[in-house]
């Protein structure tokens, strides 16, 4: 015969993993709805070149980027749904050994208030599905 204890425990136990189960108990963190971006970005009417775009969303805890290409243009094909802050990020810096003086990248020829989440007043609001946010700089 099972003693009421071992059934108490048995009962405590499975209602236990039920809660954590259904609450999300071990960390998970919640599916994000997932979305696309691309755009453009101009400054006093010519393409903005060989940087990057970069969105922020610091209380979601994401930071994605988009490659300018020579056009001007940038996609991130997924990014998660919600606001964000935007700005421009210079190009990196080859390693030492890929190329010499030459060929360095040259930063973006924006003002310094574009490069920084903080000072840069572009924003985005991603929804769901493809989204397209162009950036014109004055």
């Amino acid at each position: 015969m099972i003693s009421s204890t071992r059934v108490a425990l048995a009962t405590v136990l499975v209602g236990a993993l039920l809660v954590c189960t259904l609450a999300g108990c071990g960390g998970r963190e919640a599916v994000r709805q997932m979305c696309s971006v691309e755009g453009t970005v101009t400054y006093q009417g010519k393409p903005v070149t060989g940087g990057f775009v970069v969105f922020t969303n610091l209380p979601a805890r994401v930071v994605q980027s988009g490659q300018l290409d020579s056009e001007g243009r940038y996609r991130i094909p997924e990014i998660p749904v919600g606001d964000y802050q935007v700005h421009l990020g210079d190009p990196p810096p080859p390693a030492p050994d890929e190329a010499g003086a030459a060929d360095r990248p040259q930063p973006l020829n924006v003002p310094n208030k574009y490069k920084s989440a903080s000072t840069s007043g572009l924003t985005a609001k991603l929804s769901p599905g493809k989204n397209t946010c162009d950036f014109t700089l004055p």
